[in-house]
Parts: C-alpha cells; structure tokens; sequence
C-alpha cells in the first residue's frame, strides 16, 4: 500500500469523447482515470439566479429568511416549539447588530460552542452576516479539553451553555496569561447571574436597525469557519473553510423544498453546519434534537413530525436495524434516509434497504476537510458511496495489488482547494463510475508482512445476529506483528461468546484474521455526539494492552 501524492490538478476541465467512458450517468465522466463531477457555474444549481450579485451567502440567508416570514424552520423535538423565519431573521440580525457594538468584524472570531439547540443558529448566523470566523464547536465533544480547542482559535467571543461557561472563563483566562491576550466575551444560551445571556443581548434594537441591515463586502477567500475534524483517529485538527465553501452545490444531497428533516449533528461537525444553511436556502423545517441519537426515539419523531429527510452517522445505523421493530411504527413518510461518517459493512446497507422500502437509502462520502465528495442519488448497490459530487475531482493516486488497496484524493473545483487533497482513505470505483470507500488506511496493519483489514473483520462480526456494534484494532506483539483485538456490544437479550466470534472469523476469512488478542465485551460504545464511534480510544486500550504483555 503507499501513500497519496499531492499534486497539481491536471487541465481535464472539459470532456472530450475520446477521453471519457460511456456516459451511464451525467452528472460526471471518468477522465484518465480521474472521476471528475460536472462542472456548474451556479452554486445552487437555480436556486440563487441571483447569487453573483450579493457579496456572500450572508445576503441571500437574510433575503431566504425574509421572503417566507411565517414557515416554519424549526421544531424543537422534545418540548414542540416552532420557530418560523421571521423570527429566525429579527434575533441572527440582533446578536449580528450586538456583536458590531463589541467591534466583532471580518478579523475577529466568535466560537459557538453549544449542543444541537434550538438557539444555536442566532450567533452562527450573525457570524456569517458580519464575514467574521465562525468557529462552531460541539459541547459535548470538547467537554474535558476546552484548553485544546481554545488554544487554537483564540476567539474573541464565546457563546456557550450555561453549565460549562465557568470552564470556558478559566480556560480563557490561561490562554490570556500565557499569550498576553484579552480575555475573550463569555455569552450564555440559558440564564446566568454570572454571565450575559444572549436573551439580553438581543433586546434594545428597533425594527428599523434590523430591516436596514445589510452584510459588509468580503473576498470569497476568506475564511468563513474554523471547524475542527472530528478525531475519530487522533486529536482534530483545525481546518479553516473559506467563503468558497457555499459554492459547493451537494453539501446536503437531495434535500428539497418543504422536506421535514431531522440530524444529529450539532453545529460542532461540518454536516450539521452544511444542513442547516441548506434548509434555510431551500425552506425545510428542520426537527432539533439536543440529545443523542436513540433508534426508538427516533422513530417516535418521524411518525409524530412525519419527517420526509434524515441523516445518520454510519455508527449508529446498526441499531437503528438491530434493535428497533419498525413495524410499530409509521415511517412511512421517510422518502430520503441518507447515511454517512465510515465505512459501511453489507449486512448493515442492505438491511436499511429491506427495512425502508418507501425510502431511497443514500450513502454519502464526506470530509471536514472537503465536504461532500460523492453520494448516491437514490438507493442503489451495496456498500457504494455512490457517484462523485458535482465541481469535484477524485482519484486513485496508485496501483495496488487489488482495487481494496487503493488510497482516494479529491479536488474541488471553484470550492476552497485548487490541488489535490489526501483523503487518508482507501477505496476504488467499478465500471459504471460507482465510489466504493472501504477503510482509513491508517487503520489497517501488517500480520506477517500480510495486510489486515480490521472493517473486513468487523463485517463479518456483525453478520451475527447478537452483536451490535464491533470495533477490531491492532495489539503491538513481538517480531513486529500485530494482532487483532476485538470491541463488542450485544444486541440487548442476545448472548454470544469469544469463542463463537473467533470461529467465525476464521469460517468467513482465514486465519490471518483469527482474533489473537481475544475479544472485549462492553455495555456501550464510547461515541461523539452525532454517534460516531471514538477508535482512538480503543487504540489507546490496545497500547495499555501492548505495555502489559511486556
């Protein structure tokens, strides 16, 4: 296996004949090896026809939120209260006039850092309108390392949950000490004898300052947000999103005008940020849910809301398939059930199928680095991540034994990366265009010179009825191998042994894969907000594991 080079993109803009395979689907064509999306010139395919003529999306949110004061663009999902764009227009407009009294502009950053709340777009937004960083931030995922996050953005104002402002304050307050910096603004979402709450804030500006306001002229390349990848792997990393990024038209595949839909994701990751400018362009009620994903809850608001869009982490689908009896429920308005965040075994896919049939069943492959690269557009094979995004690039960067092997890198055209990014993933593409994204490449490991796919292992533990969810890392042993070590959970009422588990493996690969380092049973898997599964804590675990057998 090697690595991806990083290089210039080559001049394959345009389509020749000759160049190209046999056009099966429109929307792209395979250049020299290179899967290349079609080319539009207007980020949101007809939807803005005047989008060249304001000075950033900013803009046109404000024209979107005004030009349908009474829909309603969200429900909160445990207490049903509904806000409509009028309202979403006058308190983003307000906190956007507050934040220019406290000299906020285009060089300052604000971080938002919250759970998936109702509230959470007013400082978002405002951000957006004044050109300023944006640095959204997930609760419940900095919890415990504020210092980490904060260090890096340095924001000058923080919009927060009560409950962890004072960590927020102290963490703060070591970042001025050690970079001779003013401490940043705290603003709560909740009340607070402490802090200034954004409900106070936003009182003091008349109707005339809010119809009046308009967005300053910025330059596209600036950068809009600082959004953190989720660190699945290893700490997240900063990545810096310019203004471009709105110009990427498949940010939320096949959402649609008046769609219901309900996410996850808080602001914290770049699909819930993506989802939530999308419906306000495209007038969808979004359903907010502040806790974490639970497959029967989830069922409940999709009959009481008749949520027609959804989109879930890959993690958490095996319980939504394992542990739920749809046939208690009506899902019958679900039409677009989309999933994404890892790769996905067969078994999983093809049960969403069989289970959702009046629903088209979408994988989508998405980066924090590059957002949309590819998705599919209605339910099709299994285990595809379906046909590259439009004003995307993507390729295989080299030839290895068997298409497995292959490591990806995309481009963006007219988006915010001019040369080719290294996914870090490994995958291929068939013959009909159709991107198949296997594993991370850093997650697989050599046993006696033998590369080991730990997803392989994981697909076949979770053909067995009694688990539920299953994680394989490598365990460091002598002469340089390392063996396989997997993390279970059971299926609620269902009893499966280590021995069962290793003879299966066996049975469906061989025994290059036989799980040496034996098999850990858990109560639950240790996961991000949005359901994604932490590995890096059980790489950690594997190393304790590694030092003890020494």
């Amino acid at each position: 296996m090697s690595d991806i080079d990083l290089e210039e993109s080559e001049d394959i803009d345009s389509y020749n004949e000759d160049e190209t395979s046999e056009d099966r689907n429109n929307s792209f064509r395979i250049i020299r090896n290179v899967l290349v999306g079609k080319r539009i010139r207007n980020p949101f395919c007809g939807e803005i026809p005047s989008y060249k003529t304001l000075n950033h999306i900013g803009n046109y949110i404000l024209d979107m939120l005004k030009s349908a004061p009474t829909f309603v663009g969200q429900i909160d999902a445990k207490t049903g209260i509904r806000i409509t764009f009028q309202e979403m227009r006058e308190k983003s407009v307000k906190c956007a006039l507050w934040l220019r009294k406290q000299r906020v502009c285009h060089k300052s950053i604000i971080t938002v850092c919250t759970k998936n709340q109702l509230d959470a777009y007013i400082p978002f937004l405002a951000g957006l309108y004044l050109g300023c960083k944006v640095n959204p931030l997930d609760e419940y995922f900095v919890r415990g390392n504020l210092d980490y996050f904060l260090q890096r953005v340095k924001p000058n104002v923080i919009f927060t949950s009560a409950d962890i402002a004072m960590a927020v304050q102290f963490a703060c307050t070591k970042i001025r000490t050690n970079n001779n910096k003013s401490l940043a603004k705290i603003v709560v979402f909740d009340h607070s004898n402490a802090f200034e709450s954004l409900h106070s804030i936003l009182t003091h500006f008349n109707e005339y300052a809010i119809d009046h306001f308009s967005c300053p002229k910025i330059t596209m390349n600036e950068t809009a947000m600082i959004l953190f990848s989720s660190g699945t792997d290893d700490l997240p990393k900063a990545v810096d999103i310019p203004q471009t990024v709105f110009m990427a038209p498949d940010q939320a595949p096949l959402m649609c005008n008046n769609d219901i839909a309900i996410w996850f994701e808080s602001f914290g990751f770049i699909t819930g940020m993506f989802l939530t400018i999308k419906a306000i362009v495209t007038c969808v009620t979004a359903i907010k849910v502040q806790s974490t994903f639970c497959a029967n809850d989830a069922c409940k608001l999709i009959e009481k809301y008749k949520i027609t869009w959804m989109f879930l982490q890959t993690d958490v689908c095996a319980e939504l398939v394992k542990t739920v009896d749809l046939t208690k429920y009506d899902v019958s308005s679900l039409k677009k059930f989309v999933f994404g965040g890892s790769a996905v075994c067969h078994e999983i896919h093809a049960s969403l199928i069989n289970l959702l049939p009046y629903a088209s069943v979408i994988q989508v492959y998405s980066l924090t680095e590059t957002g949309v690269i590819a998705y599919q557009h209605q339910t099709g094979k299994i285990g595809s991540n379906g046909y590259v995004a439009r004003n995307i690039k993507l390729k295989i960067t080299s030839v290895c034994p068997s298409p497995e092997d292959a490591p990806l890198g995309s481009n963006m055209q007219d988006g915010w990366r001019t040369d080719w990014f290294k996914t870090g993933d490994i995958g291929y593409y068939d013959e009909d265009g159709n991107v198949f994204v296997t594993e991370r490449a850093n997650q697989v490991f050599k046993y006696k010179k033998k590369s080991i796919s730990p997803m392989k292992i994981e697909a076949v533990l979770q053909t067995h009825p009694a688990v539920l969810d299953a994680v394989v890392v490598p365990v460091p042993y002598a002469f340089e191998n390392q063996f396989p070590k997997a993390f279970i959970t059971k299926v609620a009422g269902k009893e499966v042994t280590e021995e069962e588990l290793k003879q299966l493996v066996i049975e469906k690969l061989n025994h290059d894969y036989e799980l040496r380092a034996g098999v850990i049973f858990l109560s639950k898997m240790p996961r991000n907000s949005n359901g994604k599964i932490q590995r890096k804590v059980f790489h950690c675990w594997a190393q304790v594991d590694a030092w003890n057998e020494t």
